[in-house]
């Protein structure tokens, strides 16, 4: 039975169950009572960090029929309208390969909150770009920050790394790179904090063979897992 789990302000599990809502109770609509959708908005907005909402997002919309899909992107539509003006000078460096190619120094704050903003706006056919930006993404190491990064910089990586291995500009073997790569993060993430489940010392880990990586935050099991402080998109995009 599939069972979405929510986490309460203080810290418990409540299991929603979906499937609740089936049979005659479904074609009645009175069993939608049985799912508290304030809890499942409250988690969703406030529990899950930006790419926990886009990976969740991009799995429900799989599940979707052709019709709901051609109606949710009519609403997306007008919604993306508000902000069109504010994001389109934005939107169009992403789509565009020389301001792409100047984006070397992926250790650099700056340029890292450039990459997830360009990545947001990156069109599904820029498959120019998206070869550009995959060049960048993998030169991107969890070693070259040394120690462990600030919280708020995994949870960038993070969300990068799930945009790109969702995101259609990408070919299949690329979203697979990346989602290795992000993957290859969250182990590195766990185990870099002293003394978590990982026996080994500080410099004797191969991190792609220790087996003993959280199971919450592994990528078969990332929609289940227990997700970090809520962050958002940066746009501190000025120029340097």
């Amino acid at each position: 039975m599939m069972k979405m789990k929510l986490r309460a302000a203080g810290g418990e599990n409540h299991r929603c169950d979906l499937n609740s809502v089936n049979g005659s109770d479904r074609e009645s609509g009175t069993g939608a009572a049985q799912l508290d959708k304030e809890a499942v908005f409250e988690w969703f907005g406030l529990q899950l960090n930006s790419s926990g909402r886009v990976e969740l997002l991009c799995g429900l919309l799989h599940m979707c029929q052709p019709l709901e899909l051609r109606f949710l992107g009519a609403c997306l539509e007008d919604l993306s309208r508000r902000d069109f003006t504010v994001l389109r000078d934005y939107e169009i460096r992403a789509n565009c390969p020389a301001d792409l190619e100047g984006l070397v120094d992926v250790s650099d704050p700056v340029v890292l909150s450039k990459l997830l903003v360009y990545l947001s706006l990156l069109g599904s056919k820029s498959r120019e770009c998206a070869g550009i930006l995959f060049r960048t993404l993998s030169r991107m190491d969890a070693g070259m920050w040394g120690a462990l990064p600030e919280p708020e910089t995994v949870d960038q990586l993070r969300l990068l790394f799930t945009m790109g291995s969702l995101h259609p500009a990408f070919s299949f073997y690329q979203r697979e790179e990346l989602r290795a790569q992000l993957d290859r993060l969250q182990r590195w993430s766990q185990f870099s904090r002293p003394g978590f489940l990982c026996p080994h010392r500080k410099n004797d880990v191969d991190w792609t063979l220790c087996s003993n990586a959280n199971p919450h935050l592994s990528g078969t099991s990332q929609r289940e897992g227990i997700s970090p402080p809520h962050v958002e998109i940066p746009f501190n995009t000025e120029k340097k």
